[in-house]
């Protein structure tokens, strides 16, 4: 099993030269909290990845049309995402060496060439690289191919992680995967 996230947080940037570990923080405690394991568990049995190994700033503000401009608490625009260049790198990643792959966000998604993810959906790639939603009672295990769920983006950010009810549909779809 692999997760696949964009990129680390701005509280991610160190001193260091080199690149973060990926999934840390908030990002990986819930990921572990949802698959019912400690983090240290998780990552033994899971590898995990970012698409950009360096945080890549906050989206720039005069792009994004604010739905209630009065409101400015618990508000953010979201990190920059280059799609092109997201591409580009997924691209290089071969994924079909895994049971399952996570991908953490839509962007990501999109990143690994998925029309109009969804979350929650749940497709399939095969050896020739075609990916192909699952259909409503199809089964991966009848298929040679990698299992992919997309999976909401597990930053505090996400305003997804706010209802329970959400918590418990993640929690409930990421351990059946």
């Amino acid at each position: 099993m692999i997760c696949i996230g964009q990129a680390p947080g701005p509280t991610s940037i160190t001193s260091s030269s080199l690149p973060p570990l990926p999934l840390t923080g908030l990002a990986g405690s819930r990921l572990a909290k949802l698959a019912g394991m400690t983090e240290n568990d998780l990552w033994s049995r899971c590898d995990r990845l970012n698409i950009f190994q360096y945080y890549p700033g906050v989206k720039n503000i005069s792009n994004v049309k604010k739905k209630n401009a009065k409101y400015k608490k618990h508000q953010s625009v979201g990190d920059q995402f280059n799609l092109h260049q997201a591409r580009e790198i997924a691209d290089t990643i071969d994924i079909t060496c895994y049971h399952l792959v996570v991908l953490l966000g839509l962007n990501v998604a999109k990143a690994f060439r998925i029309q109009k993810p969804t979350l929650f959906a749940r497709y399939y790639i095969n050896s020739e690289l075609n990916v192909i939603q699952l259909k409503d009672g199809e089964s991966h295990d009848t298929m040679d191919a990698t299992l992919i769920l997309i999976f909401p983006h597990p930053s505090g950010v996400s305003h997804f992680w706010n209802s329970r009810r959400n918590r418990n549909r993640a929690m409930n779809e990421l351990r059946l995967a």
